[in-house]
């Protein structure tokens, strides 16, 4: 997929290079990075704590004109994309608005800074040029890109730690419009040392992220998500966002459940946010069960069939999307 060039190399033929101000150069080399607009969801739907609750307070089926449940859970699951990449956006945000430490003709580095949120230990940021080639199946790759990586150690180790935080591989389109694929460690990550409480918390089980994004001109703004456990558990999520303001996310998991070995889920909206979730268990047990839940532009529901809860009601002619 890539070639990689040893960091300890790339400094000392970049060391004649330090210092000055921001320049062209160096925006070419930023903008290899993500932007948070790059690789987050756009979805004007809301989460709602009450969403598919009555006057009890308990979980009950629903019925047409309750608070949709899968509008709330799809927004809730884009939330959950987000933060996975807003972990390393914020640090990349926060870095590459300063001038660079090390500059060469194929490489920019920012660092080591201390990692505030985790004192004794310090990072940087290294972007260097080189051949890419993320979709393997492109006929017309590899493509000249970049290659950067998020590098973290103890504050006095000599060399940085292995897998590096996060990798990423970028082939630029028009200005700073392109493809991507972001590579985080995760596992390793956990089992560092330098990951916080919070870290730990929002990482849970995961063992490796791999999310990536298409911005070129002409291409639906897509985002997609490979997320495995330490269980080796998989979850992937495609974000189609289009023009006109509609969209979809797609969800395919596989996991350790009987019942619901392999499972898919469909939620589209329309610019109004008007939408429809589906959802099968492709292999388990369950296989061939299939529930859907359409809602208007206020997120209540106008059609539900849903086989574990016992729920249909409202209109099928009511939902903004026919079956997938």
């Amino acid at each position: 997929m890539r070639s990689r060039v040893a960091i300890a190399s790339l400094l000392l033929a970049a060391a004649a290079g330090c210092g000055g101000d921001y320049s062209n150069a160096d925006v070419e080399f930023a903008a290899a990075v993500p932007r948070r607009v790059d690789v987050t969801v756009s979805l004007p739907l809301q989460a709602s704590a009450s969403s598919g609750l009555r006057e009890s307070g308990s979980l009950t089926s629903l019925v047409a004109g309750d608070p949709s449940r899968a509008a709330s859970d799809t927004r809730a699951a884009a939330d959950r994309l987000d933060q996975m990449a807003g972990f390393f956006i914020s640090i990349l945000e926060a870095v590459t608005r300063k001038d660079p430490d090390v500059r060469g003709p194929d490489l920019r580095l920012w660092g080591p800074f201390p990692n505030q949120g985790s004192p004794g230990w310090e990072m940087a940021v290294v972007v260097t040029r080189q051949t890419v080639q993320i979709d393997p199946a492109d006929p017309d790759g590899p493509h000249e890109g970049f290659f950067w990586q998020i590098l973290y150690r103890r504050i006095g180790e000599a060399d940085w730690r292995q897998p590096s935080l996060v990798d990423g591989f970028y082939e630029p389109g028009e200005i700073r419009r392109g493809r991507g694929l972001v590579v985080m460690h995760a596992a390793e990550f956990r089992a560092s040392g330098m990951a916080t409480a919070k870290d730990l918390g929002d990482l849970g089980i995961t063992a490796k992220i791999e999310l990536g994004y298409d911005t070129r001109t002409g291409q639906p703004h897509g985002v997609a998500l490979r997320v495995t456990t330490d269980a080796q558990d998989v979850g992937q999520v495609l974000y189609t966002e289009l023009e006109n303001g509609s969209g979809m996310l797609f969800f395919d998991v596989t996991q350790s459940d009987p019942q619901a070995e392999h499972v898919q889920a469909l939620s589209r909206w329309t610019p109004e946010v008007a939408g429809r979730s589906d959802l099968v268990v492709v292999q388990g047990t369950a296989a061939g069960a299939h529930a859907v839940e359409c809602w208007d532009g206020q997120q209540r529901v106008t059609f539900v069939d849903n086989p574990w809860d016992g729920s249909r009601d409202g209109d099928p002619l009511r939902c903004a999307f026919g079956p997938p």
